[in-house]
């Protein structure tokens, strides 16, 4: 079972790094050529041949079921709870009582976020309706290919109870595989300028703090952007750095010979490179960030 799982996992990066398209929707689009290849029946014997298989399969299609049958339930469920932890977040003080952060000796911080819970709660839905749902419809292709119809050029799913969402699941995960596939083709990664700021007077520090060490200084920083007063960020920027230079003699060297040596200078300004740690319209969030570091470098020192 390792081995199975590390072959899976091995071709899944293998995939990804030279497609660039995540293994599920290579799987998806592969399940369109398939349906419209017409081979369906043949292909779902040849994988069923072990009535073991046939059993799991059959298994994990009636669980899946379960879930999209009722998915307009659950997605509501979801919504609803994400909603009332979002309210009783604004306006109350109730998660003022869960547990305090707890810090371990390797620098882990166990924290409790209701936040957190609701992205983990949308991001279950978002998968609920991507990659559980591309698994099941793969799944239902090898125990019954004819549960598929092309009607003009479009793949349609035949279910009596709730063929209208999934049809519509089908079609948002198509606009997905689409979009992926111009992705793969047209993007390219390159270093984010965007993540640095230029030295500018437009930028009004608000408070800072900043880290010494024998071979360079580093300052963090919150400042706000003044042309507008929208932004507030949270800079790392190194304001003093060793360099090697050289010097002419020296009390032991009167011959006038060169002699070479570290010594630690002040980065001019416009030659500093402002690192964006964090970005947000809520000041808030910025001095949290920023208290963090602070503590961590200040425990550090002691």
């Amino acid at each position: 079972m390792n081995n199975i799982i590390d072959i899976w996992s091995k071709l899944k990066e293998i995939t990804e790094e030279t497609i660039k398209v995540p293994f599920t929707y290579m799987m998806f689009f592969l399940l369109n050529v398939l349906i419209y290849s017409g081979k369906g029946q043949q292909i779902s014997e040849v994988i069923t041949l072990s009535n073991v298989i046939r059993q799991i399969i059959t298994l994990l299609t009636e669980l899946l079921s379960i879930i999209f049958n009722n998915y307009i339930g659950i997605l509501l469920i979801v919504t609803l709870i994400a909603l009332l932890i979002l309210v009783l977040f604004k306006k109350t003080n109730i998660f003022n009582k869960l547990p305090e952060d707890i810090e371990y000796t390797d620098g882990t911080v166990v924290s409790w976020n209701p936040l957190s819970a609701v992205n983990r709660l949308f991001s279950l839905i978002f998968s609920l309706s991507t990659d559980y749902f591309i698994f099941y419809c793969c799944l239902i292709f090898i125990i019954n290919p004819n549960f598929y119809i092309v009607d003009d050029y479009f793949i349609f799913l035949k279910n009596q109870e709730n063929s209208n969402i999934l049809n519509i699941l089908w079609s948002v995960n198509c606009l997905i595989l689409f979009r992926l596939i111009l992705q793969a083709f047209f993007v390219i990664k390159y270093t984010d300028k965007k993540r640095y700021l230029k030295y500018s007077l437009r930028y009004n520090t608000i408070s800072s703090f900043s880290i010494s060490s024998e071979r360079n200084t580093v300052l963090y920083m919150i400042v706000r952007n003044s042309s507008d007063f929208s932004d507030y960020y949270l800079l790392q920027v190194e304001t003093h750095k060793q360099q090697l230079k050289e010097t002419i003699g020296g009390l032991s060297n009167n011959n006038g010979s060169i002699r070479r040596e570290w010594i630690k200078e002040e980065i001019p300004k416009f030659k500093r490179q402002y690192h964006i740690l964090d970005k947000s319209e809520n000041l808030s969030d910025i001095i949290y960030y920023y208290d963090e570091l602070k503590k961590k470098y200040s425990n550090n020192e002691d």
